[in-house]
């Protein structure tokens, strides 16, 4: 592939420690699977921003929480991205330039390829969560996906309610039944094996004509890359369900690549102008209640 690996290989880079497998750990284990580009994640702000909103609330006696962060470097300052991802401590770091694997999609002209770029990197990230569970001698319990650009209105939930979600469901910002929002994800450790297989869809041809699916779930909309979540979800026997975790906003920056001056960029479903921008106290968010393990 044309990414460079800043993790594993490199020793200024953090690195997955050789040891002896552990026990497996009484409280839960998560990943967190930060991936795309990287618009506003140098903006010392966002990173609070980021920390408040997805790690702190899960970094408890209650849970140990790993970041994996895969990372588009391509028109960005390298040495910005760098500083930024070592505020959060991950466990391996890979900036991409150019996103292509090298393998052509399916080979032929009816095949999609929109989406391409974005699925590789959550297959390298699924790759490097498989090596440290392989390393630690048990699995992560959740893998979250997310973005280096998005602003939450509330954080994650406690940690607590977490033991009683059921595991054949994916929690995501909006899911109407034919849309499935692909900026954010809670997965089941199995259903990220599902979500973040996508790239290998591509290599063997999704059909762009949606006639050749019988069933698809997407409706009109099976060219969308939000449709590549959702049908392979759907194939997964995994439900979707919106979390109520309030609005959420793209954070842009006015002087790219380096990010001195960041802001709001609204999306259909972005918090009130009246919010503060980038908060760092934020409340909690709540799954709905009751859970059912299934």
């Amino acid at each position: 592939r044309n990414a460079t690996p800043a993790d594993n290989d490199s020793p200024a880079q953090p690195q997955i420690g050789h040891h002896q497998h552990k026990a497996r750990p009484q409280h839960l284990a998560i990943a967190i699977c930060v991936s795309g580009e990287p618009r506003s994640f140098m903006y010392p702000r966002y990173v609070k921003h980021f920390q408040a909103a997805l790690v702190d609330p899960l970094r408890s006696n209650a849970s140990s929480v790993d970041i994996f962060a895969h990372l588009d470097a391509q028109f960005r300052c390298r040495e910005e991205i760098e500083t930024a991802v070592s505020a959060l401590r991950p466990k391996s770091c890979v900036m991409w330039y150019g996103s292509y694997s090298g393998r052509p999609i399916g080979g032929h002209h009816s095949c999609l390829s929109t989406g391409y770029e974005m699925a590789n990197k959550w297959r390298g990230c699924l790759e490097d969560i498989q090596r440290a569970e392989r390393r630690q001698g048990f699995n992560y319990d959740f893998v979250i996906r997310c973005r280096p650009d998005f602003e939450y209105e509330r954080s994650l939930p406690s940690i607590k309610s977490w033991r009683g979600l059921p595991s054949d469901v994916v929690w995501t910002t909006i899911a109407d039944g034919s849309f499935v929002d692909d900026n954010f994800a809670i997965l089941p450790r199995a259903a990220a094996d599902a979500y973040f297989s996508i790239a290998d869809s591509f290599e063997q041809c999704i059909p762009s004509d949606a006639s050749e699916v019988s069933d698809s779930p997407c409706g009109d909309r099976w060219g969308w890359t939000e449709c590549r979540v959702q049908y392979a979800l759907y194939v997964a026997r995994f439900k979707v369900r919106a979390a109520p975790f309030g609005s959420f906003a793209w954070v842009d920056c006015r002087d790219a690549p380096y990010c001195s001056e960041a802001y709001r960029r609204p999306r259909y479903d972005n918090p009130p102008e009246s919010l503060p921008f980038l908060r760092e106290k934020l409340p909690r968010g709540k799954f709905p209640l009751p859970h059912s393990r299934t």
